[in-house]
């Protein structure tokens, strides 16, 4: 799912002014990213050169799948709590595997 394609059927969408660009020099505006178990926010933009999900400090999303003992093709919930901010968390019900039965 690309989060910069606008909401259709409740799919979540990352606001636009979000996205930075290829290098951290040309930054978006701020995210604070809770990641669940790890201490304090994460403040990150997206780089506009990905269409999914990811956060400039990979050393934090390494730490929270090795935390949460997630592997390739095991779901995240990511949830709106602030209008900058979110909350990432395993989504322990469901992985992609599930979805294409």
């Amino acid at each position: 799912m690309d989060l910069r394609e606008p909401r259709d059927h409740g799919f979540f969408r990352l606001r636009p002014e979000c996205f930075g660009g290829t290098k951290k020099d040309n930054p978006g505006r701020l995210l604070q990213v809770y990641f669940e178990r790890l201490p304090g926010p994460v403040e990150t933009d997206i780089p506009s050169n990905h269409s999914n999900f990811r956060c400039r400090k990979q050393s934090v999303i390494n730490a929270f799948f090795e935390l949460h003992e997630l592997k390739d093709g095991d779901g995240v919930m990511l949830e709106w709590i602030g209008e900058y901010e979110l909350r990432v968390f395993p989504n322990r019900r469901r992985s992609r595997s599930d979805w294409r039965r």
